[in-house]
């Protein structure tokens, strides 16, 4: 297996696993939708006058959003890196150049720190 090979496994497993992530956030979604469903019924069978439940009903309902947010994002972070993934792909197989500053500056490396030594032969 190359290095293309390699970095393509790599970019479809982070792909899934986001996918899978993005499947358990989804069915949290849910369970908070049944919930706030739930504590609305409970709030209109006891009326207006219960503070609590309409707190509680309001939480719930921007805690909701946020999770679509997230579930929106991470699904489509997944589904982008297994479909595609160009930009982390090229990002992956990158080569920089194998000369550095330092290398540039001195060929001679630990010349430059101790100096020349002088040969007597």
């Amino acid at each position: 297996m190359d290095k293309q090979q390699t970095s393509w496994l790599i970019v479809r497993a982070f792909g899934l696993y986001l996918l899978i992530q993005a499947l358990m956030l989804g069915l949290g979604i849910l369970g908070e939708v049944y919930t706030a469903r739930v504590i609305s019924k409970v709030a209109l069978s006891l009326g207006t006058e219960n503070n609590f439940v309409t707190a509680l009903l309001l939480t719930y309902r921007s805690s909701l959003v946020a999770s679509l947010l997230k579930f929106v994002l991470i699904s489509v972070a997944g589904i982008y890196l297994l479909r595609r993934g160009q930009f982390l792909m090229r990002w992956l197989q990158h080569v920089p150049n194998s000369s550095t500053a330092v290398g540039r500056e001195g060929e001679g490396g630990a010349e430059q720190i101790v100096g020349r030594e002088s040969r007597h032969d």
